[in-house]
């Protein structure tokens, strides 16, 4: 899957950096994932749940979340700040 706005994980990482690890080990599975589904994406991170349209994962032993909208058909994981996916139109 292609992660789309991998700038805002960079700065979260950057200003976090005891976050590196856990989220380095993330965006590889998420690259590495081919999600038809959300089936698919519980058997890559069986803890990620769907709520209002997007997909929470919990990172790190849940020590952080990544919130996404995942676009199946595009093959990608979009990802943003909390205000960009307030503002994102599900």
């Amino acid at each position: 899957m292609l992660i789309e706005n991998r700038r805002a994980l960079d700065l979260f990482v950057k200003k976090h950096a005891d976050s590196r690890v856990s989220f380095s080990e993330w965006v590889e599975k998420v690259e590495a994932a081919e999600w038809t589904n959300l089936v698919d994406v519980k058997s890559t991170f069986n803890s990620a749940d769907y709520v209002r349209g997007l997909v929470v994962f919990n990172v790190g032993g849940n020590s952080y979340r990544v919130v996404a909208e995942v676009v199946y058909k595009d093959k990608c994981v979009r990802v943003g700040t909390h205000a960009e996916y307030d503002g994102w139109k599900l």
